[in-house]
């Protein structure tokens, strides 16, 4: 019964701990996806004034692979694309990226410029915000999960 009651506690703390560690991934993951964002902004902007391509060959070399197709409209693709990221991104991160791409396309080169140029602005913001977020709650998401198992496996020892 000794025995049995030690395998429960360990396991217990080692599933503490890895519940932590993925909590504190799901943030560092979160301010890695809109650091690509930005840097993905950025460059299609440049695509976009230097060769004039349309939006599903500027935007269908990204991070994720995903490749968009001129047959469909882009700002679907783009919002089916984004909505696949809800697991790794607030609500506010998901609306701000949906709704850039509302914008795209209806108006003049340097109308598409400043568009870029705000909604890059706008990430930047978000990126802070998510590496402050790490910083505040990385620690504790990692640590707390792992003390409250650990006070559980003694209970149980």
């Amino acid at each position: 019964m000794a025995i049995f009651r030690l395998i429960l506690a360990l396991a217990l703390v080692f599933s503490s701990a890895f519940v932590g560690l993925h909590l504190s991934r799901r943030l560092s993951r979160r301010c890695e996806l809109l650091r690509e964002f930005v840097k993905l902004l950025t460059s299609a902007s440049l695509r976009i004034s230097y060769t004039g391509s349309d939006l599903a060959a500027v935007f269908s070399e990204n991070f994720a692979g995903c490749a968009f197709s001129s047959d469909r409209p882009f700002c679907d693709q783009w919002t089916e694309w984004i909505q696949s990221m809800r697991d790794s991104l607030k609500a506010d991160d998901l609306a701000l990226l949906t709704q850039f791409a509302q914008g795209l396309g209806t108006s003049d080169t340097d109308a598409q410029q400043k568009h870029f140029r705000m909604y890059t602005e706008l990430l930047e913001g978000q990126v802070e915000e998510a590496q402050k977020e790490l910083e505040q709650k990385g620690r504790i998401y990692r640590i707390l999960p792992l003390s409250a198992g650990v006070t559980l496996a003694l209970f149980i020892i």
